[in-house]
């Protein structure tokens, strides 16, 4: 994940994100942005074979350098995966093949 003032981007494994705004923390360190999550596949990608991107909630919690992450289907309400995210710890990503 990475983070900027305007908003974060997102990697995952098969899959990534976006989020538009600021990350804002409440005093508990918790936050809750709304954004798009785009899921992948391997192999060739042609125009026409392009995957809709997915309204998503993305929240969680930070304390120290570490961060627990919760992704939820904003349509379905159902949760696409959670995460934790040391900062500066080396990601562990398995891209499509």
């Amino acid at each position: 994940m990475d983070v900027a003032e305007t908003g974060a981007t997102l990697e995952f494994s098969c899959a990534h994100g976006t989020i538009a705004g600021a990350l804002l923390l409440d005093d508990a360190g918790s936050f809750a942005a709304d954004g798009l999550y785009f899921q992948e596949h391997g192999g060739p990608i042609s125009d026409k074979d392009l995957t809709p991107p997915v309204k998503a909630r993305y929240e969680g919690n930070v304390t120290g350098d570490n961060m627990s992450l919760t992704v939820i289907n904003l349509d379905t309400q159902e949760k696409i995966g959670a995460f934790n995210l040391g900062f500066g710890a080396a990601a562990k990503i398995n891209k499509c093949l």
